[in-house]
């Protein structure tokens, strides 16, 4: 019997089990005594829970790395998703090319990857969101107002509404690859000016694509973060327009 393969990086272990949604989730998610039972994409340990720290505008590294250093050696890795994007530069002989750099995904948000539950995260972040001028709250799906917002009630429901659900960070994962990092997506238009994605972070995810511009390299598309919906651009190559010769009379 042949172990089955990831496949998206088409790693192979005779231990793979899948989650529940093989579409939006096509990683092989690793058992083994080795790595104690625990999820691992690409080679990289992930923790039980998700969550997203919403930080000032260009401190978003900064916050990063002061929660990094704070709790080093706990089971807690902040990190800013980042992307691919395309740039126009010159090569040795000073001819135009375009050429991939490394940039923000988007502003403002300091992802949480721990093993820490909503309450613990609160009770260990308290003195550093209260001591920091660029951190700010931790999102939530949980919406209160008023005097609601502060009944023991509301607090407690909001602490269990902070982690990110199962789907939403399988979406993430999927983009993201194991990497914290959204890398350039290859693929072809036909006739029908259908876009097929042939690979990278894209493939598969089609449907999200709500605006392609070809010449720039880049698309738009639309992802949920924590009950709310945020629209991204991220690097895609579209490198041919692929006429289907099909049943033509000639």
């Amino acid at each position: 019997m042949n172990c089955p393969k990831c496949t998206y990086c088409e790693a192979q272990c005779c231990c793979v089990t899948w989650a529940e949604d093989r579409e939006h989730f096509p990683f092989c998610q690793r058992s083994s005594s080795d790595c104690g039972g625990e999820a691992i994409y690409f080679g990289k340990r992930t923790m039980k829970n998700w969550y997203v720290l919403h930080c000032a505008h260009g401190r978003e590294k900064s916050v990063r790395d002061k929660l990094n250093k704070r709790f080093e050696g706990e089971a807690f890795n902040a990190f800013v998703p980042a992307k691919e994007k395309w740039f126009l530069g010159v090569d040795s002989t000073q001819k135009k090319v375009k050429k991939l750099e490394q940039v923000l995904l988007f502003s403002s948000y300091v992802f949480i990857d721990t093993d820490w539950n909503g309450r613990e995260l609160l009770c260990n972040l308290k003195d550093f969101l209260a001591n920091s001028n660029d951190a700010y709250r931790i999102l939530s799906y949980g919406k209160t107002t008023g005097s609601e917002s502060d009944s023991p009630e509301a607090i407690e429901r909001i602490k269990s509404s902070m982690t990110m659900r199962k789907a939403e960070r399988a979406n993430w994962e999927w983009l993201l690859g194991g990497r914290e990092l959204v890398e350039n997506s290859i693929g072809t238009i036909d006739i029908g000016n259908q876009i097929h994605i042939e690979s990278g972070p894209l493939k598969g995810q089609e449907g999200r694509i709500v605006r392609l511009d070809r010449h720039k390299r880049k698309a738009e598309i639309v992802l949920d973060i924590i009950g709310g919906g945020v629209q991204v651009t991220v690097p895609v190559e579209i490198t041919s327009k692929v006429i289907i010769v099909g049943e033509i009379d000639v």
